[in-house]
Order: structure tokens, then sequence, then C-alpha cells
């Protein structure tokens, strides 16, 4: 956004305020993976006529997922969503849209820890919007399941 000071142009020399936003939103433009910005260091770059403003460098970090976990007979029923923290906006379409999304895109990667051991389960799609379904190969009582989106954002829940 531009605003120059004062508004009207005149002959003195005006003073020009700028701010930037930036929404994170998934590179493919498709509304699903909009938790999905790739994770790293990123700065604003502007250039103009005669001049190059840089931001100071901010980092994209993993954000947290809810992760809710069931057992269903012999399956693991999971559901995987984000809560949006401040500033988040237009994560979907329908319902409220700053509010917790269910995620649906994937593949996303299951572990289930039975103490020491992991079961890691790779390239789990999504069955539903935010729901996971999962059969544990391994035997005993699972006490936590991790969900790790393709972005690197990950989410527990201890059973």
């Amino acid at each position: 956004m531009w605003t120059p000071l004062p508004l009207r142009e005149q002959d003195d020399p005006r003073t020009h305020h700028w701010s930037l936003e930036w929404q994170a939103v998934s590179w493919t433009g498709d509304l699903a993976e909009r938790a999905a910005a790739p994770l790293g260091r990123y700065r604003f770059r502007v250039e103009g006529t005669g001049y190059s403003i840089a931001s100071e460098p901010f980092e994209v970090v993993p954000a947290p997922l809810v992760v809710a976990a069931t057992v269903d007979g012999s399956d693991l029923s999971i559901s995987v969503g984000v809560e949006p923290l401040e500033g988040w906006r237009l994560l979907r379409m329908e319902g409220i849209m700053n509010r917790y999304v269910p995620l649906e895109g994937g593949p996303f990667t299951v572990e289930l820890h039975r103490g020491a051991e992991v079961e890691a389960i790779p390239d789990v799609s999504p069955v539903g919007p935010g729901q996971l379904r999962v059969t544990p190969s391994g035997a005993g009582s699972i006490d936590r399941v991790v969900v790790i989106d393709g972005a690197g954002n990950r989410g527990e829940q201890v059973l």
C-alpha cells in the first residue's frame, strides 16, 4: 500500500509511505495447500525507477498441526488440520475462513510411537478433508501419533 503525504500533489516534496503485507499462499495456487509455503528465509525486495529497497530477512517456520487420532477397529482414524495464527486469512472458501481448517493436501507421513519404537507410514493420502486412515503393522499399544505434511509442518497427539 502506498500513501504520499500530503495526499494532494504540490510543488514541495512529498513524503511517501509504503506498507507491505504477505499472505502465505500455496505456490501452486491450490487453496487446499495454503499451509504449505516452503520453509526457509525470505526477504521482500522492491525495485523502482532509481531505487531499490530490501527488507530484513524473515523466516517461514513450521506451523503446528492439530491432530486427533482414534482407534477404529484395527485401523487408526486421524483428523489433521491447522489452527491459523493471528493474521492468517482466506484459508478456505466456505465456512469461517480464519479458524480451524482441515488439511486437504498430501501426502502425509504418519508416525506411530510405541515407547522408543517408531513405525513410520509415508505417503498417506487423505480419505476426506483432513481425514487420514492408517493400519498399523506393528504390535503393541500406540502412545503417540505424529503427522507431518509435505512442507514439514507437524503435529501430534498423545494417546
